[in-house]
């Protein structure tokens, strides 16, 4: 607190207001009660401008922890209605407990997006790195998200392809 009274206040009075400010008691549970409020009151800001976007976009990763532990990441990108810009956040960062199979990550994505109150059928598309898992023809996850949203369209991020061709020879390296 005081270092963010250090940076936002100026003027003549600046000096006494800090020292002020340094006099309250503030305990690790008061600042940790204003921690979650401040960031609650953040993710429904970004809930409401994603519910109220007309549609929205994901984008889905399962990389694996530090301790080889697969986690699931998804984005959502959407037109923010009120600021009129396009929006990218991260929509959730969850663990895949049992294993990484298109109907596991299907679960997870749907449940995610149950929480934070958005409608599966108004997202657009799906862009994952192609694996098996995600893009399976039959138990891909984007398969059984079709099955609720026959309209979704699925893409294959680039970045991985061209990091393919990259390692394939010198010559590639500079496409």
């Amino acid at each position: 607190m005081n270092a963010v009274a250090d940076t936002s206040l100026d003027g003549k009075q600046k000096d006494e207001l800090c020292e002020k400010i340094k006099q309250i008691p503030m305990s690790c549970t008061t600042a940790a009660r204003k921690s979650e409020i401040l960031t609650e009151d953040v993710l429904t800001q970004l809930d409401e401008a994603i519910r109220s976007a007309p549609c929205r976009e994901l984008a889905v990763d399962e990389p694996t922890d530090v301790n080889n532990n697969a986690q699931l990441l998804v984005y959502v990108r959407f037109y923010h209605t009120e600021n009129k810009e396009f929006c990218e956040d991260l929509l959730g960062a969850t663990p895949l407990e049992t294993q990484t199979r298109g109907k596991d990550i299907d679960m997870v994505i749907k449940e995610m997006l149950r929480k934070r109150g958005i409608d599966l059928k108004q997202v657009i598309s799906i862009t994952s790195d192609g694996a098996p898992a995600m893009t399976g023809r039959e138990r891909g996850a984007v398969a059984w998200l079709k099955e609720e949203n026959p309209d979704l369209t699925a893409y294959h991020c680039i970045i991985h392809q061209s990091v393919l061709c990259a390692n394939l020879s010198e010559e590639y390296a500079e496409v």
